[in-house]
């Protein structure tokens, strides 16, 4: 590129390596730099000026298949689309702070027990005590009564180790509301480019869409006009399958074309 023909300034390089499901293997570099052009403010509109702009300037617009970006607000104004993988981990997020009651004594004891050499002597005699394997959490209930034990018994550290005789099922009700309210934060309006992946997907297509939908809203709680959302998902992929087809493979003026079809 001809800017760094006059570019004064300092680069840096970010870079990865993976491999596909197939073997085939892949490596990314990114270049990061600072120029006078650059915008001082996050801003959607900025952020998407510039992603336009660089696209532009490398020729790839007309090329594009995806653009990857979490869900900072700046981000989603900028691009219009949420990441499902980021929504998700704020929702589990969620969940595990309404249990943080429950966790955290498990967590304390845990790194208690990793860091010291004795702690984990005498793990390993109390868990031959009461016959469990010496996986800490494969079963947390069922080393409850271990834990415990050996808490009490070897008192090494500052916290303490409470066992509790809670009932579980107001706490799950309410790590799945929380969860729920997040969740509806962002997706009340299911994103058309996942109906879309969906309509592709061969095992769902349109008609698993239309099917999957009402059931998608019937547990939300939320009230939603499915046929006409599907039938815009349909619209945008048959404007998006002319598209592509008429890059791939251009007809001749005046021949006909298949349609598209969506449920065989």
């Amino acid at each position: 590129m001809e800017i760094f023909c006059t570019y004064n300034g300092r680069v840096s390089l970010t870079s990865d390596t993976w491999a596909s499901t197939f073997g085939e293997p892949f490596v990314c570099v990114s270049a990061h730099w600072i120029d006078d052009a650059m915008e001082k403010a996050h801003n959607g509109f900025n952020i998407k000026t510039r992603i336009v702009s660089c696209c532009k300037n490398i020729h790839v617009v007309d090329k594009l298949f995806s653009i990857s970006l979490d869900n900072a607000t700046a981000n989603t104004k900028a691009m219009n689309c949420l990441c499902c993988a980021h929504i998700m981990n704020l929702c589990v997020q969620e969940g595990l702070h309404e249990l943080r009651t429950l966790l955290e004594p498990i967590r304390g004891v845990t790194r208690w027990i990793r860091a010291a050499r004795s702690a984990k002597r005498i793990f390993k005699h109390k868990c031959d005590e009461y016959g469990l394997r010496k996986k800490l959490l494969h079963d947390a209930i069922a080393y409850r009564d271990v834990l415990t034990d050996m808490y009490h018994e070897s008192r090494t550290t500052d916290g303490r180790f409470q066992t509790s005789q809670a009932n579980l099922d107001p706490s799950i009700k309410n790590l799945l509301d929380n969860m729920k309210v997040k969740w509806c934060a962002y997706f009340t309006e299911f994103p058309p480019i996942y109906a879309i992946a969906a309509i592709l997907d061969l095992g769902v297509k349109l008609k698993g869409l239309t099917n999957l939908l009402p059931f998608y809203y019937d547990q939300l709680g939320v009230s939603f006009d499915v046929p006409y959302y599907v039938n815009k998902c349909k619209i945008i992929l048959e404007r998006l399958c002319e598209d592509y087809g008429a890059v791939i493979q251009p007809q001749p003026v005046g021949s006909s074309t298949d349609t598209l079809d969506l449920d065989s």
